[in-house]
């Protein structure tokens, strides 16, 4: 390694405090010259003789820039709201140690089958609705993303909505899942991790691109995990440019999903997005938010929220994004890509609410839903964060705003009209079918713009 330890140090945390960019890794690199093996260098390469102006593969290069990144444990309680407080304590016991620094992961249940157990008995008739009128078994691990997707379509009925003590409690329901659905969460995010052996040193240059784009859709937005694995990704980078005098290739061909360092801006992290018609989109959404377009339309019924505003992305113009390994045998990586082919065959990104929100990027949060009905705009994107957790939960597409100043339990707000899926409707906030004002029910939540 070419800096001392307190040079790299140093580094590394003036690069957090910046806006990190994501996605700065391409699938090959181009030699500027003669790619020279003497000296400390950032990465070398591995029975590699290129010549002037050779593509060198990411998949034969080794990573020898020293940034311990490890599995770790912490202890801090998570305020989750009262009425998920007395289900079970929650709390941060799950992090990452990225060079030396502590950061926690998604907050969890200390104990999940207790707070299971006593979710049946604060919503006892919540969860009899959803096993009645959905056919589920009892809430286990097995199922419990069917619940989530269930409880969704329940919020948009009639008869719920109509019926505030049973709507209440399919609310607790909803938010006790959004801590629930975390301890996946976190597993995911600790076998990637685990699978680098503790040291971003010694894996191939393709494996760290891999392993840090991916975790830059899993992390969590608020802990700083993030901000941490993208230094990390940016010093490997500066190293191999800097060091080897090679150029990531700042080609767009989305084809191969070669993304250029400098195309990642903080708004806008995915480039192509730029090409987003509003027009066209809300074209797309006033035709499809209430009758589903059976092309897209297989195998999400009741969770298909993102894989609608999906849609209205690309029928925008926003070319789809497919990231593939390099080298000798290249493959898909679905859980990086976001593109639509056919069923069962489709990007993490295409599906997943809190993917999407990180692969576009989100460009406002806020607690107050008085000021997100001020920000929001003709064409925006919109998520929530349910909990406060750090995982966006949701997808929504605005097609028109108002200078109308509405209320709901004491809060005021504009309106603004809502394309979505599950539940399916295009309605103004003010109308009975539309939800998100009864969101501010919850003291936790976190509205926020997608770009």
């Amino acid at each position: 390694m070419i800096n001392g330890r307190n040079e790299k140090s140093n580094k590394l945390k003036s690069m957090k405090g910046m806006a990190m960019k994501k996605g700065i890794f391409t699938a090959c690199i181009l030699v500027a010259g003669t790619l020279m093996l003497s000296g400390a260098m950032g990465v070398k390469a591995v029975d590699l003789n290129p010549s002037a102006d050779d593509v060198v593969a990411l998949d034969k290069l080794e990573v020898t820039t020293d940034i311990p990144i490890e599995e770790t444990t912490t202890n801090q309680a998570f305020d989750a709201g009262e009425e998920i407080n007395q289900l079970e304590q929650v709390s941060y016991s799950k992090g990452l140690m990225i060079d030396g620094t502590k950061y926690r992961l998604y907050p969890e249940f200390q104990d999940a089958n207790r707070a299971i157990s006593e979710l049946e008995k604060m919503a006892k008739d919540g969860m009899a609705y959803l096993k009645v009128n959905y056919g589920l078994e009892s809430l286990s691990n097995s199922n419990y993303e069917e619940y989530q997707a269930c409880v969704c379509e329940a919020l948009g009925e009639e008869n719920v909505y109509t019926n505030e003590a049973l709507e209440d409690e399919l609310y607790l329901i909803d938010g006790f899942l959004d801590i629930y659905e975390n301890g996946d969460a976190n597993k995911e995010i600790l076998e990637l991790v685990n699978s680098l052996n503790g040291n971003f040193q010694g894996t191939t240059v393709e494996e760290t691109a891999q392993a840090t784009s991916e975790l830059q859709l899993l992390l969590p937005y608020n802990t700083g995990a993030d901000e941490a694995v993208a230094a990390a990704a940016e010093e490997i980078a500066a190293d191999v440019e800097q060091e080897y005098h090679v150029n990531f290739l700042e080609s767009d061909e989305l084809s191969t999903g070669q993304i250029g360092s400098d195309q990642q801006a903080e708004l806008q992290t995915y480039t192509g997005n730029s090409a987003f018609n509003v027009d066209k989109g809300i074209t797309y959404a006033n035709k499809y938010a209430v009758k589903r377009n059976i092309k897209y339309d297989k195998g999400f019924d009741n969770k298909d929220c993102t894989n609608f505003t999906s849609q209205i992305k690309k029928a925008g113009g926003v070319k789809e994004f497919t990231k593939w390994t390099n080298g000798s045998n290249p493959y898909l990586l679905k859980g990086s890509s976001w593109y639509f082919n056919k069923a069962g065959d489709y990007g993490a990104i295409w599906v997943n609410a809190n993917k999407f929100a990180n692969f576009f990027g989100v460009k406002y949060k806020t607690k107050s839903f008085y000021t997100f009905s001020t920000k929001v705009k003709r064409g925006s994107f919109i998520t929530e964060d349910k909990k406060g957790d750090g995982n966006w939960d949701h997808m929504g597409f605005v097609t028109a705003t108002t200078k109308i100043k509405k209320k709901y339990n004491g809060i005021t707000y504009y309106d603004f009209r809502i394309a979505q899926h599950t539940a399916d409707y295009h309605a103004y906030v003010s109308e009975t079918k539309n939800h998100w004002e009864e969101l501010t029910k919850n003291s936790k939540i976190i509205f926020a713009i997608v770009n």
